[in-house]
């Protein structure tokens, strides 16, 4: 390990911290703070060492802190919809459906514009955890649209883990699946 870049195995290190037992999210923030604020990694190391030191302050107890790191965090347009992705899930784990609401909304807009189909099915996801049911079937209904040949877009509102209600609709997503010739399927 003796030639091991330092800030790499900074990061291997709060890893283990967050893995043993019992977790030292405490000593993991710490290690990860110097990873990110290390001018010697890329850019992408040091996002990467941030989104790191949120986890670990979420699992440490500090879920404002955490949400205030990644409001800080979605200012950067590299890692923005993983931010507000996360600050999301915090949120609605914290008790506070209207913040969560507001940057969901913002979350959805990021991944529309980019006709993002990966992020809108999480997307869709957590509307159902954020109890909007409406909202994720029009997100899962938004995705053929965005790729209307893919096998894999039809039935994501049939799996959605949310009691619709809607079974024909449902059946009918998964008729759409398969009605793609297989050589469309990727």
């Amino acid at each position: 390990m003796e030639n091991a870049d330092p800030d790499l195995a900074r990061m291997a290190q709060a890893w283990l911290l967050t893995r043993q037992r019992p977790p030292d999210h405490a000593r993991a923030v710490a290690v990860l703070d110097q990873v990110a604020g290390s001018d010697k990694v890329t850019a992408h190391i040091r996002g990467r060492a941030r989104i790191l030191q949120i986890q670990a302050l979420e699992r440490a107890g500090q879920r404002d802190k955490a949400i205030e790191a990644l409001g800080k965090l979605a200012e950067d347009a590299r890692w923005r919809k993983i931010a507000l992705y996360n600050k999301t899930r915090f949120l609605i784990a914290g008790g506070k459906p209207d913040q969560a609401k507001a940057v969901l909304a913002e979350l959805h807009q990021a991944a529309e514009k980019d006709a993002d189909t990966s992020w809108l099915r999480r997307i869709a996801r957590l509307y159902v955890q954020s109890k909007q049911n409406e909202k994720a079937l029009a997100v899962c209904h938004r995705i053929p649209q965005l790729l209307p040949d893919d096998s894999r877009t039809y039935p994501t509102p049939a799996a959605l883990p949310a009691p619709t209600g809607d079974t024909d609709q449902a059946i009918e997503d998964f008729r759409s699946a398969i009605r793609i010739p297989p050589a469309t399927l990727r």
